[in-house]
């Protein structure tokens, strides 16, 4: 009874932390893709994640580069699974605005990416709480806080503002235009200066033609290494670098928060196998001291170690299945118990709170189920083994925990 308690709330258990890690995953991964318009793979020119801030001239694509890679995205596989390609600008500067002086990190896109994000099912299923930080803009978009911190409401009349900054020649350069839009990255620390206008205003700004980085944003997620390897192919030699969200070039806010994420996880995936484990060997130990004669008798009658082992593995096996049955169902009630209280939850540097929820899902149940069906048979098998190495007579002899 005890060892079927310890796996059905240990199972349970892992299922409920499976399901949370998978909703991080998915707020991170949709908030570094689509929010902060990372796009699922970045195209840059080699070596620009190091030297481009220090050479920019040098590190970003010029417009023949431009053409070139415009050029590939036009294969027809890649045409297929492609949704959407921005062309990316990022540049420090300082935004002038109500008699108030600003220091900003602008990030620049092609034209309608605003509205494609504000409407994305993905962003609209993850991170619909977000969404009431995010309003279309033609020119100069702030997050609330810049806008707090210039004292002008987000809802007012647009207003004039001068952005300043040097060109990559080093001349200081000055542009003027309207503060219309707002948006938010998703993170505490980037809120207090992140800044959005549109790529030909920063291209004017910085005077040139270049961009930082082509952002392509997939139909399907799981085509990413088959997108990316067709890019290499295509690409081969010329002088670009293909990264993915979840690396560190492009993605370091996914990969470090997952990094994190999944070694709590990992931790408490050892310990609930632990506790899974001991209790099956307690078990199997007291139930085969107790039945000892009994397997003396079945190897007298021509059963082998091997036969014996795997009828107490059974047993096991059978208490696990029943523990996995119940296991699932309060997974599924509790999930579905929990993601209907639309707990607020702010994660830890998030600028804004998304709801607590638990991710339902038939694979996440199914791939831990035979994992600690495995566990249980290998443990109960082990268990057996060493037992059964006394002969025949000594277990005849044997007279089990009440000797």
């Amino acid at each position: 009874m005890a060892t079927g308690f310890a796996l059905v709330f240990g199972f349970t258990g892992l299922l409920l932390l499976s399901g949370y890690i998978k909703v991080v995953d998915r707020f991170v991964s949709t908030q570094t893709i689509y929010l902060n318009m990372v796009g699922h793979i970045g195209i840059l020119k080699s070596g620009s994640v190091e030297d481009a801030y220090r050479n920019p001239e040098k590190y970003l694509l010029s417009s023949e580069e431009q053409k070139e890679i415009e050029q590939v995205l036009e294969i027809p596989f890649l045409k297929e699974n492609i949704e959407k390609v921005s062309k990316k600008l990022t540049a420090f500067a300082l935004l002038s605005a109500a008699e108030k002086n600003l220091p900003i990190y602008i990030e620049a896109y092609s034209e309608g990416m605003t509205a494609y994000i504000e409407n994305h099912p993905q962003l609209v299923k993850w991170l619909p709480t977000l969404l009431s930080k995010i309003k279309s803009s033609d020119g100069v978009s702030l997050t609330k806080e810049l806008y707090s911190m210039l004292g002008h409401d987000v809802n007012a009349q647009p207003i004039d503002v001068q952005v300043m900054t040097k060109t990559l020649d080093g001349y200081l350069n000055g542009v003027s235009d309207k503060l219309t839009g707002v948006h938010t990255t998703g993170l505490a620390f980037a809120e207090d200066v992140s800044a959005k206008m549109s790529l030909p205003k920063l291209q004017e700004l910085l005077a040139t033609d270049k961009i930082g980085t082509f952002s392509i944003f997939l139909k399907d997620e799981t085509k990413i290494e088959e997108v990316i390897k067709q890019l290499k192919l295509s690409l081969k030699g010329k002088g670009f670098e293909i990264y993915s969200y979840n690396s560190d070039e492009i993605g370091a806010y996914y990969t470090g928060t997952m990094s994190f994420i999944n070694s709590i996880g990992f931790f408490f995936y050892s310990l609930i196998a632990l506790v899974s484990i001991f209790s099956i060997v307690n078990t199997l130990t007291m139930g085969i001291n107790e039945r000892t004669k009994e397997i003396g008798t079945l190897r007298s009658m021509g059963f082998n170690n091997y036969q014996i082992s795997n009828l107490f593995s059974l047993e096991v096996i059978m208490l696990t299945f029943f523990a996995i049955i119940i296991s699932s169902i309060l997974y599924y009630v509790l999930s579905s118990f929990i993601n209907s209280l639309k707990i607020p939850f702010e994660p830890a540097g998030s600028s804004g709170y998304v709801y607590f929820t638990i991710y339902i899902s038939n694979s996440i149940m199914l791939a831990h189920a035979c994992i600690i069906l495995f566990i249980s048979y290998l443990t109960s098998f082990i268990a057996c083994k060493k037992k059964l190495n006394f002969n025949i007579a000594e277990l005849l002899n044997e007279q089990g925990v009440y000797k």
